[in-house]
C-alpha cells in the first residue's frame, strides 16, 4: 500500500455584498448570475473579484463559530445544503446579526433553513428573514413581546438625545456565543473508551 496526501476541500465564504449574498468564483468565470466588482478596502484594494450573487441561501445549519478578523467579528453560520458545507456570514455589528440573533430560540435542530435577503424601501436597506421548513420564522424577540430582551434606552450623547441599543446588543451577542458553544460542547472524546483497532 502506498501513502498519498488526502486533500480536503475547504469550505466556501458567503458573504453579503451589495444587498445580495456572494460567493467568490474563479476569475473568468461567466453566468447570468455571475458579476465582476473591485475591492475597495483592505490589502487587496483594487483588485477585481468574480461572485455569484443570490437573494437567498437554503440549508441544514450544521454549526457556527464568532471568529474575530480585522475587519471586524463575524458570526459564521455552517450551511449544509446537501452538495457541500459553507459558511454564511455574518457581521456582529449588523442589523443581520441582531435578527439571526432574534430567531435562534424558533429554530430546529435539523430543519432546513432559508436565509433571505430583500430591500426594505421604506428604510432604503437591505434585510435579512428566514424561513424554517419553507415557513416564516419570526423572531422569537419582538418589541410587543420582549422575553426578556432589554428595551432600547434614550440617552444624551454630546448634548444630543440618542436612542442607545447598547444592553440589547449585549444581550444578543450573549445567545448567539451561548448558541454557537452548544454546537462545540456537542463534541466530547471519551479518553477511558478503547480505541476500536
Amino acid at each position: 500500500m502506498a501513502l498519498e496526501k488526502l486533500s480536503t476541500p475547504t469550505e466556501k465564504y458567503i458573504t453579503i455584498v451589495n444587498g445580495l449574498w456572494a460567493e467568490r468564483l474563479p476569475p473568468g468565470t461567466t453566468g447570468t448570475d455571475v458579476y465582476t466588482r473591485t475591492l475597495e478596502k483592505g490589502d487587496n484594494a483594487g483588485n477585481e473579484v468574480t461572485e455569484r450573487r443570490m437573494d437567498g441561501y437554503s440549508g441544514r445549519i450544521v454549526g457556527a463559530s464568532i471568529e474575530d478578523s480585522r475587519f471586524g467579528s463575524v458570526l459564521n453560520i455552517k450551511v449544509d445544503d446537501d452538495e457541500r458545507v459553507v459558511r454564511l456570514q455574518l457581521p456582529v455589528n449588523s442589523a443581520f446579526f441582531d435578527a439571526f440573533a432574534k430567531r435562534i430560540p424558533n429554530l430546529d435542530e435539523g430543519a432546513w433553513v432559508t436565509f433571505g435577503l430583500f430591500t426594505d424601501k421604506e428604510q432604503d436597506r437591505t434585510r435579512l428573514y428566514m424561513k424554517q421548513e419553507k415557513e416564516k420564522l419570526s423572531p422569537a424577540f419582538t418589541r410587543e413581546e420582549p422575553n426578556g430582551l432589554p428595551p432600547a434606552e434614550k440617552k444624551t450623547i454630546q448634548g444630543k438625545e440618542k436612542w442607545c441599543f447598547e444592553e440589547q446588543k449585549n444581550f444578543l451577542y450573549n445567545l448567539v456565543n451561548e448558541w454557537c458553544n452548544a454546537w462545540t460542547d456537542d463534541i466530547t472524546l471519551d479518553l477511558d473508551e478503547e480505541v476500536p483497532f
